[in-house]
């Protein structure tokens, strides 16, 4: 039998869904050739994952896709938490500090057809019903089996191969890595449906009570209920329906609705789990391959593309030879405490709000309000679920920005060509360097871009930066990550330490 693809791909990414589709994309982008299998024959047509946030906004806008996402979703810019009638919670995303002040609520059906057809427009298609059967490793690549519509098994050879291929990952169990955590005991029912009521429909609200959390999310036609429930029925082709549904409204709420048209539901048991490391070799793990946790705070699909868009570029790099080998080694060091924090962080929301005990829901109802209401409890909470405030930086108790930080999404005033955003300008493969200075900085540019290779970094110079999360960077440099990161941070008289940077990191010479 011929091989599937040309060899001439060098990754494997295992899986299409959002995080195999991310990962895609962004090395496609960089200009690496890639191939993207799934073993099912055709995409799903229901969706799990409806959340959205800031951050993986921002960084899809690195591919001039957040607009589109945008326009096909509902900005939800608040959420609220409730103990029968009364609000425990009401969390403000309108004054998030980002281009995306909400969540956006999205099936993920369409978070997967953007994806493809941006995937599409760089030339890479979707390879489906191919399976992986096995797969071996050496110093030099990765020897991969795969089986196409069941056929027998096929070989191919790839300089590294990532497995975004789910909770029940091949690659996972391949790499024969443990995936440590536990099978919590909630169990919990999706349905898409329509919701009348009187409540906010640009809000998402979660009830809480004593037989079960239940939380509704209004979508852009109709509405998301996920309910925690005791036992699966078993009418319905094991599905609830509407009636079963409508009393656990009644019976989770003081707020009087009306569900009806019932289009889709489904019931799904909820694990907390992660795996024991995210690399072995020319091997990777990301999305819910490595981690699979409470759907609480809508953390999971972005954590997953944003394990995708860490990981991209550095394969990029190490691939087109601009960096050393060990520069691949950051993904584990930076994306494995983040997941960590998303599954403790997952977990704590929903026993808060999943709590049956009389006595603990007394102090909760009692403790929670008016810490909810605090300016610190608010601006945390806003930075941890819209995933801003993931940074990779070491010394996190600094002020101001610092290297490992997210970029802040500013508006930038060029020398040339205005005022534009500044993630406009980036482009999720190169490093940039941006110069921020009133005085003409063009010379200084010219002899910066003379000691670093174009395909690295590029410059930006600017006049000013206009953001009010950070410092004044009037008479500085900010060197940015492919990922929308801060490499490095510093007044633009030592701007050589950025080229210091990449010779460190990169295989960039100093002059």
């Amino acid at each position: 039998m011929p091989a599937l693809l040309s060899p001439r791909s060098t990754v494997l990414v295992v899986g299409a869904g959002p995080t195999g589709l991310a990962l895609a994309l962004s090395l496609a982008t960089a200009g690496v050739p890639v191939r993207l299998v799934d073993s099912k024959a055709a995409p799903s047509t229901t969706s799990r994952a409806i959340g959205i946030q800031a951050r993986t906004l921002e960084l899809l806008d690195l591919f001039g896709l957040a607009e589109a996402f945008v326009s096909l979703g509902l900005r939800a810019r608040a959420g609220n938490i409730y103990a029968q009638s009364r609000q425990l919670v009401h969390l403000d995303l309108s004054c998030l500090q980002s281009r995306y002040p909400f969540i956006l609520l999205l099936e993920q059906t369409e978070t997967e057809r953007l994806l493809t057809e941006a995937l599409v427009r760089k030339g890479v298609q979707i390879e489906r019903d191919v399976a992986l059967l096995s797969f071996k490793q050496d110093d030099g690549g990765v020897d991969v089996q795969l089986s196409q519509s069941g056929a027998g098994p096929v070989a191919s050879r790839y300089a590294y191969m990532v497995g975004c291929d789910g909770a029940h990952s091949i690659t996972r169990h391949g790499l024969d890595l443990g995936f440590y955590g536990k099978t919590l005991r909630q169990k919990f029912v999706l349905a898409d449906l329509d919701v009348r009521w009187q409540l906010p429909n640009d809000q998402f609200h979660i009830f809480t009570a004593p037989e079960g959390l239940m939380a509704i999310f209004p979508m852009r036609s109709g509405h998301r209920l996920v309910a925690e429930t005791l036992k699966e029925p078993t009418t319905s082709a094991n599905r609830p329906t509407l009636s079963q549904l409508q009393d656990l409204a009644a019976q989770r709420t003081a707020v009087e609705m009306t569900l009806s048209n019932l289009r889709w539901s489904s019931f799904f048991q909820v694990n907390s789990r992660l795996a024991t490391r995210l690399r072995q070799g020319r091997v990777f793990l990301a999305g819910d391959a490595a981690h699979i946790h409470s759907p609480a705070g809508a953390q999971g699909m972005n954590t997953g593309i944003q394990d995708a868009l860490n990981l991209a570029w550095k394969l990029a790099f190490v691939l087109r030879g601009d960096a050393a080998p060990e520069l691949l080694d950051s993904y584990q060091s930076e994306r494995y405490p983040v997941e960590q924090g998303v599954l403790r962080k997952t977990e704590i929301l929903t026993k808060m709000v999943s709590l049956r005990a009389p006595p603990l829901r007394y102090v909760r109802d009692l403790i929670v309000p008016p810490l909810a209401r605090t300016r610190l409890v608010q601006s945390v909470a806003r930075k941890t679920i819209s995933q801003i405030g993931i940074s990779y930086r070491r010394g996190r108790l600094l002020e101001g920005l610092g290297a490992g930080d997210r970029m802040p999404d500013a508006e930038v005033e060029l020398e040339a060509d205005g005022t534009r955003p500044l993630y406009s300008l980036l482009d999720g493969a190169h490093f940039k360097l941006l110069l921020v200075s009133c005085n003409d900085v063009s010379s200084l540019g010219a002899s910066i871009a003379a000691l670093v290779p174009n395909q690295i970094a590029q410059l930006i110079c600017a006049r000013c930066v206009h953001s009010h999360e950070h410092q004044d960077l009037k008479g500085s440099f900010v060197l940015i990550r492919p990922d929308a990161y801060v490499a490095q941070v510093g007044p633009i008289s030592r701007v050589a330490e950025a080229i210091d940077w990449l010779s460190a990191h990169l295989q960039v010479k100093s002059h």
